[in-house]
């Protein structure tokens, strides 16, 4: 796939989360939220940041290259998930080395 129908799929998510989290936000203002649905706003801002950090990435020239190593990340991997920020290899790597600690992260970039 090429990197700039990868973009418009990750400008297309990017809306899609971003419209997500502001009817959120509207109706934590008008009504408030279920814990579940305040989990889901947390999650849903979680990932418009880190959509929001790809867009950054592309424009910048660094959008598919490894944070890690510098490797290219697999246009599949980015078709899939086009805010990854590691090649598979670094990915497998990381929850090799600390599997409890990269799960901690996740978890916490949740509830942050």
């Amino acid at each position: 796939m090429e990197k700039t129908t990868v973009y418009v799929s990750l400008c297309t998510r990017t809306a899609q989360v971003s419209t997500q989290v502001r009817q959120l936000e509207i109706r934590l203002q008008e009504t408030g939220l279920s814990w579940n649905e305040q989990n889901l706003l947390k999650g849903a801002q979680v990932q418009k940041e880190k959509y929001e950090k790809a867009q950054e990435r592309f424009l910048a020239g660094a959008f598919g290259k490894c944070n890690y190593c510098q490797g290219t990340i697999n246009s599949d991997r980015l078709e899939v998930m086009p805010d990854a920020e590691l090649c598979i290899n670094c990915q497998r790597q990381l929850e090799k080395q600390a599997p409890f600690r990269a799960q901690t992260r996740l978890i916490a970039s949740h509830l942050a």
